[in-house]
């Protein structure tokens, strides 16, 4: 059930579509998480801002699909994890690595996707609050 319905280009206001096309422009498509968001396009132009500079934060784009699809399994988004599958197909990441994380399953060895999971993960459990060993 669809509780907010999404902004298209017929119900768009002068100001929204701008924003939708800033999306476009921005990732090629709008999603539905995005067309929601055009509701306040403030909202969508922060949300895009936001997701872009993650660009330039020092995770790779593997590191942060592997943090937001295990986020989004363990929060139980049903949205997410398939917005998640997408994102990690258009950007070109071994979706061996993925499609386990998004079946809930927890990575096993010691490769960097296996401790991020971990670390993502004793993150939910305890609300942020990780010893300084964790950390």
């Amino acid at each position: 059930m669809q509780r907010i319905d999404r902004i298209t280009d017929a119900t768009a206001t002068a100001e929204q579509a701008d924003a939708r096309r800033f999306v476009r422009k921005t990732w090629g498509q709008t999603i539905n998480i995005t067309d929601t968001m055009a509701h306040n396009p403030q909202v969508l132009t922060g949300f895009i801002d936001f997701y872009t500079a993650l660009d330039q934060s020092g995770l790779s784009a593997e590191d942060r699909e592997v943090i937001c699809m295990d986020m989004a399994v363990r929060n139980g988004c049903h949205y997410c994890v398939p917005a998640h599958l997408t994102e990690a197909k258009t950007r070109g990441l071994d979706m061996e690595l993925i499609l386990p994380i998004a079946r809930g399953q927890l990575l096993t060895g010691d490769s960097r996707p296996a401790r991020l999971q971990r670390l993502t993960r004793r993150l939910v459990e305890t609300g942020g609050k990780l010893s300084d060993a964790e950390v």
